[in-house]
């Protein structure tokens, strides 16, 4: 049989003809020869009556060898498996329209993509598609059949579910029995679609933050050594785009002599040992011939251990390496400014001491021997003259300890704060009669740091120092108080003043000690004075509560 399977012998045609008096057509039946090959017949059969008779008396047969038409049918067959199978699983659109626009053959994808079945194979393109859409199609095919030529396209389509989808498709002729058709299979790109949106997408927000940014972009190929640089590159070199070539070398000779070893070593340490990150400053010489500071980092791409790309950006920080450097010129005069200071006010701490002792304790000490030696010659007044010596030898014992407790600095540690400053003013009212108030706030002086309450001590030295000397006061007032997180040193006097200037330029030695040590804690001073309106000097620096640390800035 066709279908492969025995053919019965009770069904051969002349048997049926014989049994049924009919005419059997067209039986085809294969044979296997005694070769092992096949042979396929067409069997025609007749039956032959009697005269009057209804049952057949014999039959008639007839042969027709149609081997070679049904290899070709089988060839057929399995060709238009072959195609139904492949359109079946492929993962395109696939059809055919005729030249009116009537649907020829579509696969099943195409089917279920537009919302087709069965029985809309045969319609017009207008019975079943958006009539703007079935237009655009037509001239696609009028196009091709026209120029006889295949036409890509892609396409926007959409769903019956209300999704969108892109296709790229191919247009072509298909020829037909009847004249000539359209065939098309189209592959669905949406995917290919979004995703070139989303780099044109990134593309573009590349080039916005790489247009707002002052930073030069580079993008070296370490393969070609060929190097793509941004347009913010031209503006820190002061080259035009066609001036600027496309290589390392260029780059590389622009790059101070000074510096140009240590950043090109650097770079080929970096990619030696595998690093990403390299980042170094030098010189580069500018399109006017002079050196701009650049800084320049840079990341590197290695394939299988092996450096392929880099990629990295440049900055100008020529006005940055200016403001560095003037600020380390200004912080080494602000230094050498302090040191002199420091110079000055020790100096002024001997001359003070050299003073005391050549005031005070060398006259002491003088009188003293002057009485021993009266009292050598003088045996009736021996005693007398021993013991005056003597009291002016204990008289200089107190100055020198007077004067040594006054450069102790342990001595505000182990007294107390204000019992320090309640002393300096004692010692005011008893030997210089001068009043002094005294408003210091006891908690705050003993919630301070050691290194704040050292400060404020020899501040009240100082500036204590300088009433009794120079002001002529009969009155003084010291207060110590918080004030916001803020300490408050106030030192007045009723004195004869000074002609303090404005211009913030400290003079004396003195008040250039007090600013140093209120600047060294982040403080400030301000000096309120006039001939015959005595002086006020008024200190306000951050509180630091039990804190060490800052005791070396004395």
């Amino acid at each position: 049989r066709q279908d492969e399977t025995k053919f019965p012998s009770d069904e051969f045609p002349a048997i049926v003809s014989l049994r049924t008096g009919r005419d059997i057509n067209d039986v085809v039946m294969g044979l296997r020869r005694e070769k092992g090959d096949e042979i396929w017949i067409s069997i025609n059969s007749r039956p032959i009556f009697k005269e009057n008779s209804q049952t057949p008396e014999a039959v008639v047969a007839s042969f027709k060898d149609i081997t070679s038409e049904r290899l070709a049918w089988k060839k057929v067959q399995q060709s238009e498996m072959l195609f139904r199978g492949f359109m079946s699983n492929s993962p395109t659109l696939a059809w055919v329209y005729d030249e009116f626009g009537n649907l020829v053959y579509a696969n099943p994808l195409f089917m279920s993509r537009i919302g087709l079945g069965e029985q809309d194979m045969g319609k017009n393109i207008y019975e079943f598609t958006d009539p703007v859409v079935a237009r655009r199609i037509m001239e696609k095919n009028r196009q091709v059949l026209a120029h006889g030529k295949p036409v890509t396209t892609e396409d926007q389509l959409l769903l019956p579910d209300g999704s969108e989808k892109y296709y790229l498709a191919n247009w072509f002729l298909v020829p037909g029995k009847y004249g000539m058709m359209i065939g098309g299979h189209a592959i669905d790109v949406t995917e290919q679609k979004s995703a070139e949106k989303k780099l044109q997408l990134m593309n573009e927000r590349f080039t916005y933050v790489v247009n707002a940014s002052s930073d030069a972009i580079w993008d070296l190929d370490l393969q070609t050594n060929e190097i793509y640089r941004s347009d913010a590159f031209c503006k820190i070199s002061g080259f035009n785009r066609e001036d600027i070539e496309s290589t390392l070398q260029w780059w590389s000779d622009r790059i101070h002599p000074e510096d140009k070893l240590r950043v090109e070593q650097k770079i080929e340490q970096n990619m030696r040992e595998g690093k990403p990150n390299w980042e170094d400053e030098y010189r580069f010489q500018h399109a006017d011939g002079s050196y701009r500071f650049i800084s320049d980092k840079g990341y590197t791409i290695y394939q299988n251990g092996i450096p392929v790309r880099q990629v990295g950006s440049m900055q100008d920080i020529t006005e940055r390496k200016k403001l560095e450097s003037q600020l380390l010129h200004e912080q080494v005069q602000k230094q050498k400014l302090i040191n002199q200071a420091t110079i000055r006010a020790q100096e002024h701490e001997r001359n003070m001491i050299s003073a005391e002792l050549h005031d005070n304790v060398n006259q002491l000490l003088i009188s003293s021997r002057l009485f021993i030696g009266i009292a050598k010659n003088t045996p009736e007044q021996r005693d007398e003259l021993l013991d005056k010596a003597t009291n002016y030898l204990l008289m200089a014992v107190d100055e020198i300890r007077a004067l040594s407790k006054r450069m102790n600095s342990k001595v505000v540690s182990i007294v107390g704060l204000k019992e320090s400053i309640t002393e300096i003013a004692n010692n005011m009212q008893q030997h210089r009669h001068i009043q002094v108030e005294l408003d210091v706030d006891e908690r705050l002086s003993k919630r301070l740091s050691s290194a704040h309450q050292l400060m404020i001590f020899r501040i009240v030295q100082e500036q204590t120092g300088n009433i009794v000397k120079h002001s002529q006061a009969t009155e003084a007032r010291i207060s110590l108080q918080e004030d916001g997180g803020e300490v408050l040193l106030d030192i007045s006097d009723n004195g004869i003043g000074f002609e303090y200037a404005q211009s913030g330029k400290v003079k004396g030695i003195g008040l250039i000690n007090i600013f140093n040590r209120v600047d060294a804690y982040n403080g400030k001073v301000e000096v309120d004075s006039a001939p015959g309106k005595g002086c006020a000097l008024h200190i306000r620096f951050p509180l630091q509560v039990n804190s060490e640390t800052e005791s070396g800035k004395l």
